[in-house]
């Protein structure tokens, strides 16, 4: 259940980094925060 969660932060942050910076390569740092 840990899982899906964190999931769902995930798609929270990226559509709202998308929203801020309006560039792909962006999305790569998200996932590199979370330790993705």
């Amino acid at each position: 259940m840990m899982e899906p969660l964190g999931l769902k932060k995930t798609s929270s942050t990226l559509s709202f980094r998308s929203e801020r910076s309006g560039k792909s390569e962006n999305v790569g740092d998200i996932f590199v925060i979370n330790g993705y």
